[in-house]
C-alpha cells in the first residue's frame, strides 16, 4: 500500500513539472499588449488575453453575476510568484453551483487549489478594475 502512495506522489510530481513547464513555455510568449493568462477549459492549454478580450468578457462575466450564475470572492485575489520569478495577481470566477466548478490545472501547477477559471493577471491595477466592475462597485 505505502508503494502505491508513493506512486501516486511520483505521478502528482510528474504532472506539475508538466504544467510548471507549460508554464513557463505560455508565460515566455506574451506580447505587448497582453495583460493576463488563463487556463482555456475547453483546450487545456494556457493562453494570454489582451485587454480587448478582457473587456469583452467583463460584459458577459458582469450579466452573469448579475444573474446569480457566478460568485467572486475577494479572498480569492491573491498575489502569486509564478515559475519564471514574476509576480501576478489571480482573478478566480466560479459558478454559483460549486459542482460546475472543476479544477483549474493552470493555477493546480503553482501549488494553488482553486476550482473555477483563473486568471493570472500582470498587473494588481487591472485584476482590481475587472473584480470591481463585475462586482458593479
Amino acid at each position: 500500500m505505502a508503494g502505491s502512495c508513493e506512486s501516486t506522489e511520483k505521478k502528482w510530481q510528474y504532472i506539475r513539472e508538466c504544467y510548471r513547464q507549460h508554464t513557463l513555455a505560455t508565460l515566455s510568449t506574451r506580447v505587448e499588449g497582453d495583460i493576463c493568462v488563463s487556463l482555456s477549459k475547453g483546450t487545456n492549454v494556457a493562453e494570454w488575453s489582451n485587454q480587448e478580450s478582457i473587456h469583452k468578457k467583463s460584459k458577459i462575466l458582469y450579466k452573469l453575476r448579475k444573474r446569480g450564475h457566478i460568485v467572486l470572492k475577494e479572498y480569492n485575489n491573491e498575489k502569486v510568484k509564478m515559475p519564471d520569478g514574476k509576480t501576478y495577481y489571480m482573478f478566480v470566477v466560479q459558478h454559483t453551483d460549486s459542482t460546475k466548478d472543476t479544477e483549474d490545472m493552470f493555477a493546480k501547477a503553482q501549488r494553488l487549489i482553486v476550482k473555477g477559471n483563473v486568471y493570472f493577471f500582470t498587473r494588481k491595477a487591472n485584476r482590481d478594475a475587472l473584480y470591481q466592475y463585475i462586482m458593479g462597485v
